[in-house]
Order: C-alpha cells, then structure tokens, then sequence
C-alpha cells in the first residue's frame, strides 16, 4: 500500500489483509516482494492480489503457452507437413494447450481449417485451452 501511497483504514484493514493473505499465503516472501517491486516500477496503480499472484506462478514458467498466433501456426504447420507427408518436419514438441484446442476442433479434422474464420473457431478453442491452463496453476491451495 505505502508504494502506491495508499493507506488502510483501520475499519477495513482485517478484510482487506485476510484478502491479500488468502491470494498469497502458500508463495513464497521472497517471490512475492520481487513480483510487487516490478509492479512498483512497471504500474501507476496498485494491483489486486491475483496480479501479484499471477506474476509470481508464471514468471519461472518455462512451458507457457504460445502466443495464440503462434498456435494457429503450429496447427498450419501440422497441418503442412501432414498432408506433405514430412513426419520429420513436424515439431516433436507441442505445448498441451495446442493438443487440446486441436482435439476440440476436430483433431487431424483440424488440418484443413485454413481460412480466416477458420483461424477464429480454432483461436477461440485455443484461448479456452489456454484459461483453463492458467486456471489450474493459479489455483488457490
């Protein structure tokens, strides 16, 4: 609060410290207080918890996902080498949510979206992955 040069009130201050603790109790001080100075330097305005908390669980991720245009592009790529019969080109490693927006539009039916609303179902299939990655390592324990 003082690094936004805000104050608690007395009357609040229960509920909003219970608040706080009950979104970062199970992260670490030292994980915490490096994610608050970055947002410190980076933000004019005091975060919420779940930012700090979200800050903290994807910071050392190292398999987040891609880039939702970057998705598209490996299912193209999929897609390509498939139908060209380059079982060798095709990436040997892809991130579980790519696997599961393509099971959701069809598995190997997914190859032959190409189009632009194509792109659409699968990037909407993609972020609904996605959501439910984070969701799962943001879970409160």
């Amino acid at each position: 609060y003082a690094s936004w040069n805000q104050t608690v009130s007395a009357a609040n201050s229960r509920t909003i410290y219970e608040s706080w603790w009950r979104v970062l109790a199970d992260l670490t001080v030292v994980d915490v207080t490096k994610a608050v100075d970055l947002l410190v330097v980076r933000d004019k305005y005091m975060p919420r918890p779940g930012t700090v908390r979200r800050l903290v669980k994807f910071d050392s991720v190292e398999d987040l996902p891609p880039a939702p245009l970057e998705a598209w592009n490996t299912l193209r790529e999929l897609a390509e080498a498939s139908q060209n019969g380059i079982y060798g080109a095709i990436p040997t490693t892809v991130h579980e949510c790519v696997r599961i927006a393509i099971s959701a539009v069809g598995g190997t039916a997914g190859f032959a979206l190409h189009t632009n609303g194509d792109r659409d179902y699968f990037l909407d299939a993609y972020q609904r992955a996605v959501q439910e990655w984070e969701d799962a390592r943001l879970a409160l324990e």
